[in-house]
């Protein structure tokens, strides 16, 4: 959640003035502000590389011109609200490179984009790179960021570090190094809503026994406009086996197993779900530790895929991908649910976000 004031969370729920505002830089340096916009959205999801895109349409006459482009552009978005006249508070939704420019015949601009990863994701290496043997994962980390782009801003919030352990040569992607990374310290790493990229724990998926940040609820306070409720077996697993590398050459590699082992769940390992196992390896991995960290939050991750609700409620744009809110369903039971992508739109249209929940709670 991007703001904790009470006052102003409640002031979400009621009649309000929205306010969007977007900024073009070409590079570092801004060359048009507060642009108007007719439409647009802004979405966040953790199942993305670059887990921030937008698109927007701009009001312009056919003779007035916007020095925009797809190779040097950048875009800063902030959405909130009018607290009072002449007062806004908003929120930053992300520091996009433009990707896609089109002008209308009209003088209509459209314009799309991804958040600052995409530079890492695009900036493969040329020949396979010797992993940092021995150096800090968060500095390796930082280090393959910073060569794509030099003046990245980092915010380390992840409680764990240790020595890169891996001998063996990531072959192309830079971004899949990253994420190897990442998760060799159960951490993930994405740029937020300032542009900033942030290396944190990964969130936990016991979300039943969290404090959730915000209410989705309907009735006279209530900011929930569509609820569904969908029910899958794609990417449900109750079993994962990760496996890594051993930091002694005269020693088998390191791996551990993880299976839903609760008689209760649906996904039991021994109920009528039937074995569903999922393999990952990762050359970070030299120790059992931390497989087995690995394998225990992929199959919580796992087991909460077969629940996922997507609903519409008023603009609340302080929401953020990883945030613990409390839905109430369809049916009056109240749960608990981790945020996984969330659509905020620049205009009066419904918010829309997709939510998963492993485990659920009656309401009293």
């Amino acid at each position: 959640m991007l703001t904790q004031d009470p006052v102003l969370l409640e002031m979400l729920r009621y009649s309000r003035t929205l306010v969007t505002k977007i900024d073009l830089y070409e590079g570092t340096k801004l060359v048009a502000g507060n642009i108007p916009v007719i439409d647009g959205s802004v979405t966040a999801s953790r199942k993305s590389n670059a887990r921030r895109t937008f698109d927007c349409s701009i009001a312009l006459n056919a003779w007035e011109s916007l020095p925009v482009n797809p190779y040097s552009s950048r875009v800063k978005i902030r959405m909130g609200l009018e607290i009072r006249p002449g007062i806004d508070q908003t929120f930053p939704q992300g520091v996009f490179r433009v990707d896609s420019v089109r002008r209308e015949w009209t003088g209509g601009l459209s314009l799309s984009g991804t958040s600052l990863e995409s530079y890492v994701i695009d900036d493969r290496f040329f020949t396979p790179r010797t992993p940092p043997l021995g150096n800090s994962t968060i500095a390796a980390i930082s280090a393959l960021i910073l060569e794509s782009i030099p003046d990245a801003i980092f915010l380390v919030q992840g409680t764990k570090d240790k020595a890169v352990g891996m001998t063996a040569p990531w072959e192309r992607e830079r971004w899949e190094a990253v994420t190897a990374l990442s998760d060799s310290i159960d951490a993930e790493t994405y740029c937020n809503g300032e542009g900033v990229f942030v290396i944190a724990n990964k969130p936990s998926l016991d979300v039943a026994s969290q404090v959730p940040v915000w209410k989705v609820n309907a009735g006279p306070d209530g900011v929930l406009i569509s609820e569904g409720l969908n029910l899958t077996r794609n990417k449900v697993y109750n079993a994962v086996v990760a496996s890594g590398q051993s930091s002694d050459q005269n020693v088998p590699p390191v791996w551990d197993v993880a299976t839903d082992d609760d008689p209760k769940s649906p996904t039991w390992w021994g109920g009528p779900f039937g074995h569903v196992t999922r393999f990952y390896a990762n050359p970070n991995f030299t120790t059992k530790e931390q497989c087995t960290t690995a394998a225990r939050h992929m199959l919580q991750e796992a087991i909460v895929e077969d629940r996922e609700v997507n609903f519409t409620m008023l603009p609340m744009r302080a929401m953020e991908p990883g945030d613990v809110i409390e839905v109430t369903l369809m049916d009056g039971t109240v749960e608990n649910h981790l945020v996984d992508e969330v659509t905020y739109p620049f205009g009066l249209s419904d918010m829309s976000a997709k939510t998963l929940a492993s485990k659920v709670e009656t309401a009293e």
